[in-house]
């Protein structure tokens, strides 16, 4: 229970620890710890707990009361990689039961479920630290939405052209966010896009809180384990300055070849005087 309640490894290492001492150590003087240093070069768990300067002072304090031998075993990945160890100090002449080391088995195997599960979950926790940094620092805006036009990722740069933090678009509908204008611009690319089919095109688009863009967009179909259309991701570019310059040239062009007119018919009329 406390493994999916996602739990501290601190707080279910207590819950197995006492599991073990109320049901299979009750008739014996012993203390439990739990090491993961997982030393991989040690042979001998016991060593291996000893680097632990928690267990070396477990051990010290256990040895005051007598507690002097030990029985470990090592907590082992479902790939058989050390993860730590077990350990129970108890008296010398006291020695485990079948009993006691069979619930021993069942609690190591659950701490090295909830240290895999609690592994897997900080290494998806610095997978999304790294995508967020790379795509906070892109160059291009970002997006991931759903079948209902909600926004199920945007990057930072993105949010904050709306005057938002990423976090706090999440759920919210792109019309809320563009204004019934913009929204209705890219509205047939969203649907082409929840199609399946990939969409690129331009469009001046007219935002309710902002001025009046040039954004080139690439609309790529997401879709589920089943093959079915989910969403989409969207990535923008804000292409204004290079329309303004493409029309900026456009207009000296077409100057320059209403002035060649000009001269050309200046010249064809002093040719008939």
């Amino acid at each position: 229970q406390l493994i999916v309640e996602d739990a501290p490894l601190g707080k279910v290492f207590d819950a197995l620890a006492r599991m073990v001492e109320l049901e299979a150590l009750s008739q014996m003087r012993a203390c439990i710890t739990l090491s993961m240093t997982a030393c991989v070069q040690e042979d001998d768990p016991v060593k291996e707990s000893e680097a632990d300067p928690l267990f070396a002072e477990c051990r010290k304090n256990a040895a005051q009361l007598g507690l002097t031998a030990a029985w470990s075993t090592p907590i082992l990945s479902s790939q058989g990689r050390r993860l730590g160890v077990f350990t129970v100090l108890h008296a010398p002449e006291e020695t485990p039961g079948k009993e006691d080391r069979r619930l021993v088995a069942i609690a190591v195997n659950t701490a090295a479920v909830a240290i895999e599960r609690k592994h897997a979950e900080e290494a998806v926790r610095a997978s999304e630290a790294q995508l967020r940094l790379v795509t906070d620092h892109a160059s291009v805006f970002l997006v991931q939405c759903d079948r209902e036009h909600r926004y199920k990722f945007v990057n930072r740069g993105y949010a904050e052209r709306f005057g938002f933090e990423p976090q706090s678009l999440i759920g919210k509908h792109v019309r809320e966010i563009l204004g019934p204008r913009a929204y209705d611009a890219i509205r047939p690319h969203m649907e082409e896009v929840l199609k399946g089919h990939r969409v690129e095109f331009e469009r001046e688009l007219h935002y309710q809180n902002g001025p009046t863009r040039w954004m080139h967009s690439v609309y790529i179909p997401e879709y589920e384990n089943g093959g079915g259309v989910v969403g989409f991701v969207g990535v923008i570019n804000d292409v204004t300055l290079r329309k303004q310059s493409e029309m900026e040239l456009m207009h000296a062009r077409d100057r320059a070849l209403e002035a060649s007119r000009a001269k050309d018919d200046f010249l064809a009329a002093l040719s008939h005087e």
